[in-house]
């Protein structure tokens, strides 16, 4: 069983969970619903003009900066080779990590920016 599922902190665990099983808000769940072109399923949360998809949500959303600069820097403090990663590996390790400190860090910034986009008129 993987190991986020055992944290303490519902709301952190919930978070990841509904991130990993693509049971959450973003655009690119939300417009297979409304049979919207992938393309055509544009973040509403920042001027970037891009695909609002996990990886996007993640690693690159400019709403979310200063929750990814945090967290970021806290995962690299544990695990140094983290920034050496792509966006693509840095999911990988984050929603797969095994790590109590990683998973207690990805599920805050997960609820943190989940919260923050609800809060968003759109």
């Amino acid at each position: 069983m993987e190991k986020y599922l055992y944290h303490n902190n519902f709301e952190y665990r919930s978070a990841i969970c509904k991130l990993r099983i693509s049971s959450h808000l973003l655009e690119i769940e939300k417009g297979r619903y409304k049979n919207l072109p992938v393309h055509e399923r544009i973040c509403k949360q920042c001027a970037m003009n891009a695909v609002e998809n996990e990886t996007h949500f993640i690693c690159e959303c400019s709403r979310f900066d200063v929750e990814r600069n945090s967290l970021f820097e806290r995962v690299s403090e544990i695990s140094p080779n983290f920034s050496l990663l792509n966006n693509h590996q840095k999911i990988i390790f984050l929603l797969t990590s095994s790590n109590p400190s990683n998973i207690e860090n990805m599920g805050r910034f997960i609820f943190n920016c989940f919260q923050k986009r609800s809060q968003t008129p759109h």
